[in-house]
């Protein structure tokens, strides 16, 4: 939801949301989500998926991260369809929770239960996400192409590049 830049390693800005709202406590942040923002699939990003995919990696992400941030957040709600608010638990240090909270990659809600899919399982079917390329072919340890999402307009503007090879020289 928020990126960050070299920079600046302190400040955050909205990637996939217009504006960030949080009071002078830091006792909660409203994320609003950007409305033409899209999953390779076509679908809208949604304060659903956002949701979603923070108890995802509440309950299947790594250890080290679930013991880290569990005890910061006490509630999420879903304000709209494009508005979620993060509500933090009155221990957590107030420096970092909205980074924190905004900090997470985004996964399709409908593509994880329509897929089966899981965090904690090892799996080459790669997740679908909001940018403007898509695996076409992954050899494991040698090699990935990533493509154009096909009937997609990235919504981050345009693209340079049709296709990106990884190449995998050895160490």
């Amino acid at each position: 939801v928020l990126t960050s830049f070299a920079d600046d390693a302190t400040a955050s800005y909205c990637f996939l949301c217009t504006t960030v709202e949080y009071p002078k406590s830091l006792d909660w942040a409203i994320f609003t989500l950007r409305d033409d923002v899209r999953f390779s699939d076509g679908s809208a990003l949604t304060a659903e998926d956002v949701k979603f995919t923070f108890n995802l990696f509440m309950e299947q992400g790594l250890p080290s991260y679930r013991a880290a941030v569990s005890g910061m957040v006490a509630d999420i709600e879903i304000l709209s369809q494009l508005q979620i608010k993060f509500i933090f638990t009155e221990d957590a240090p107030r420096r970092d929770v909205v980074n924190l909270a905004g900090g997470i990659p985004v996964f399709s809600k409908a593509w994880f239960e329509s897929n089966d899919a899981r965090l904690d399982e090892s799996s080459l079917t790669p997740f679908i996400g909001t940018g403007p390329y898509v695996p076409q072919e992954i050899m494991v340890g040698q090699k990935a192409v990533l493509v154009r999402a096909p009937n997609h307009n990235w919504w981050g503007g345009t693209s340079p590049l049709d296709e990106i090879h990884y190449i995998d020289f050895g160490t």
